[in-house]
């Protein structure tokens, strides 16, 4: 049975919810203001995965964290 589950762009995955989940679906805006619509589309994706229609794909993609604005460069010194 397929696993869906809907979360919060700035969640952090880990490879156990990599594993275990067949479908990921992230809200679009920073205050989840989406979450029927979020929630509506993973449905879809699902039915339509248990329906043999599609097959689809768990990606996962590690991007750098942003250093903190205030937080100086280390200065080379020569």
């Amino acid at each position: 049975m397929p696993i869906a589950t809907t979360l919060d762009p700035h969640v952090n995955v880990s490879n156990q919810m990599y594993a275990l989940a067949d479908i990921i679906v992230s809200f679009k805006t920073h205050l989840p203001i989406d979450m029927r619509d979020t929630g509506r589309h993973a449905r879809e994706i699902l039915h339509r995965t248990m329906a043999g229609e599609i097959k689809p794909p768990t990606i996962r993609v590690s991007q750098f964290m942003l250093e903190e604005v205030n937080r100086r460069a280390p200065t080379l010194v020569r």
